[in-house]
């Protein structure tokens, strides 16, 4: 999600990933919020986001999402938060649930 530079694309594979995964599967969102600095964000701004490498030939797209707007993306296609083992600073690791899986 966070290297596709359209939302209606974003969207589509929400959609995808809503119908094809079962009432048992997890996700695993794994990002680093606030890793880039912000004068590479706004130099090299794109929608809703920014290209990486500006010297090179061929660009990376990349957008963050905070941890609540990754919560509710993936609630909207009834994936529950199970888990985060870190949810300090800039690392978001989350574990979602489309079954509500109990985690020990």
């Amino acid at each position: 999600m966070p290297t596709m530079p359209l939302p209606e694309e974003r969207k589509a594979l929400l959609g995808l990933i809503k119908k094809k995964l079962k009432k048992d599967s997890v996700i695993f969102w794994m990002s680093q919020y606030g890793k880039y600095g912000n004068s590479l964000k706004a130099n090299n701004r794109v929608n809703d986001g920014w290209f990486l490498n500006p010297a090179r030939s061929m660009h990376s797209f990349y957008t963050e999402f905070k941890n609540d707007e990754i919560d509710k993306m993936l609630d909207r296609i009834n994936f529950k938060r199970i888990l985060s083992p870190s949810n300090r600073g800039n690392d978001q690791f989350r574990l979602y649930s489309k079954g509500f899986i109990k985690w020990p």
